[in-house]
């Protein structure tokens, strides 16, 4: 990009994701609107996604609360489009760490399992439910992220096993007081087995483990499945955000 980025109001940023702008051979950025500029937020809007068109960004994205209905719609008429509802959950950590007996940390010998099941797994997440995006790079995107993990960014990667076989894998990340998962699968013959619960009650005992106070994990409002998971095992909805993308005209599925 050689172009200046557009002037933004007060407390607005673009930040570059250099990770996701790997898998994308282009500039991928989100946009975080603040609480002032609102005067111009349709200009800003249209600038940014005209800027970004002109200069070759792969990918914008934006986060913004459902209530703030002037922000989506400038959004939409700037070429934006909703992609998914983020739904955040959190619970209390336990008073005592008890880990499933099918559940343990993973090492390198379980990476190219867990990727293959990232590869698989990931339906509502937002690459893979905006169809403008390229399969490829969506899944291209899951299964590093998990490699990424096992090299050192997770603070702990568990995989489930079912009959000596990998079923399933989740990652947690520590972040201030609360125990976050980062990310989590299992596998497609293995499904309706209990691993999903079993991975989300080490991820309980783990935050206990660390010292944390709450654990919380992000999901999708259409993934009803998780969401059913995330209740039973006694997580509290706390949050919703509207995640829009906006790409090129030239991105396109494959």
């Amino acid at each position: 990009m050689t172009e200046a980025a557009p002037a933004l109001p007060e407390g607005w940023a673009l930040v570059s994701q250099p990770f996701e702008s790997e898998f994308f051979a282009a500039p991928v950025l989100q946009l975080r609107i603040g609480g002032d500029g609102l005067d111009r937020l349709e200009s800003t809007a249209a600038e940014v996604a005209a800027w970004a068109g002109r200069t070759g960004a792969g990918l914008v994205m934006a986060r913004v609360p459902p209530a703030e209905e002037r922000i989506a719609a400038a959004l939409t008429a700037a070429g934006f489009a909703l992609v998914e509802t983020l739904v955040t959950l959190e619970c209390p950590a336990p008073e005592q760490a008890i880990y499933p007996a099918t559940v343990r940390a993973g090492g390198a010998e379980e990476v190219a399992e867990c990727a293959a099941i990232a590869r698989e797994a990931f339906v509502f997440d937002r690459y893979h439910a905006d169809r403008r995006i390229a399969g490829r790079i969506a899944s291209d995107i899951k299964e590093n992220w998990v490699r990424n993990a096992f090299a050192g960014r997770a603070d702990r990667c568990f995989v489930a096993e079912d009959e000596g076989r990998v079923a399933g894998f989740l990652l947690t990340l520590k972040r201030d007081d609360a125990l976050v998962i980062d990310l989590v699968a299992v596998g497609s013959g293995f499904r309706g087995r209990g691993v999903g619960r079993a991975l989300v009650e080490a991820a309980k005992a783990r935050s206990h483990e660390v010292g944390a106070a709450r654990v919380r994990v992000g999901t999708q409002a259409a993934n009803h499945v998780s969401l059913g998971l995330y209740d039973a095992a006694g997580f509290v909805r706390r949050s919703e955000m509207l995640t829009f993308h906006w790409v090129p005209a030239k991105q396109g599925a494959a």
